[in-house]
């Protein structure tokens, strides 16, 4: 993935492009409910290339969402190190649980994995 396929997807994602704008004007007021999962985000902050991030870490559009996941996972490494992969680079709403998810139900993991 490079970041100008992430420039690229967050300029499409009308999400993102509405949380940079309320960002910059701080007009969280006005935020409808599909914005819901950003505000109250600490630490949001959005630059000039369009990129949303939180802190040091990309807040990754819609589209690229389940790539990022993929990527993480690659090597099934189990849900601790996937969710700190992860913490390192990227955000959005719900990816720890999105991550949980996606680890417990890979096939090739459950076949492999002994019951406790």
């Amino acid at each position: 993935m490079t970041f100008e396929e992430i420039k690229a997807e967050t300029a499409k994602d009308k999400t993102l492009q509405k949380v940079a704008e309320l960002v910059r004007s701080g007009q969280w007021h006005t935020a409808d409910e599909t914005l819901k999962p950003f505000i109250n985000v600490d630490e949001l902050t959005a630059n000039d290339s369009n990129l949303n991030l939180r802190r040091n870490r990309i807040v990754m559009p819609d589209a690229l969402q389940s790539k990022v996941l993929t990527l993480a996972y690659e090597g099934h490494q189990g849900i601790v190190r996937t969710k700190a992969l992860l913490r390192e680079k990227v955000w959005f709403p719900n990816i720890y649980s999105k991550g949980e998810s996606m680890v417990k139900n890979c096939l090739a993991c459950q076949a492999t994995t002994p019951e406790s």
